[in-house]
């Protein structure tokens, strides 16, 4: 791992956290335990701002100009721009699944941890195949001026990864933060 992909690969970590909170109150939902549902929504509705905001930009950026230079992975570009949209509209539902279950004491349990569990194997599968197939071929197949343009992206002022340095995330997800162990001054 070079610099030019140092910061996708450290956002997919730190996006491995906040899975595993959502992963383990899924798994909580599912048991029928007592369910932190508004937490729950509060990281996905999380992970919508983020990735619409901050990663996809960048992602998409990487899967551009890796789509010009090497077009031998065009299937592998074209399905991972797929499952991109994909995952956002799952992360839309989920979020409205879990408005409509705070409103509902005999949601359906099973419905909201299938959701989510589903959702959380889904987002791992596509960091997975990222940092092991695309960002190494990003390495190899972009030049120069290619890297130049995505780092610029990389210094957009604002930019962060999930986890640290946004104030929402800090201020009124404290406990996820602890969960997530994100070693935030405000946790």
């Amino acid at each position: 791992m070079s610099i030019r992909t140092e910061r996708l690969t450290r956002d997919h970590e730190n996006l491995g956290r906040l899975l595993l909170v959502l992963g383990s109150h899924a798994a909580r939902v599912r048991t029928g335990e007592e369910p932190a549902l508004l937490l729950m929504q509060g990281v996905v509705d999380y992970l919508i701002d983020w990735v619409e905001g901050e990663h996809d930009p960048v992602e998409q950026l990487v899967l551009a100009r890796l789509e010009r230079r090497a077009r031998w992975l065009h299937a592998l570009v074209l399905a991972h721009a797929r499952e991109l949209h994909e995952i956002r509209l799952s992360m839309v539902e989920l979020s409205g699944l879990l408005a409509r279950a705070q409103l509902d004491p005999l949601f359906d349990r099973d419905e909201v941890a299938s959701a989510a569990l589903a959702l959380v194997t889904t987002i791992r599968r596509h960091a997975l195949v990222e940092d092991a197939e695309l960002l190494p071929a990003a390495e190899h197949a972009l030049d120069g001026e290619d890297w130049r343009s995505i780092e610029s992206a990389l210094r957009t002022p604002g930019a962060r990864a999930p986890t640290c340095g946004d104030e929402r995330f800090e201020t009124e997800f404290r406990e996820l933060a602890a969960e997530a162990g994100c070693n935030c001054e405000y946790a």
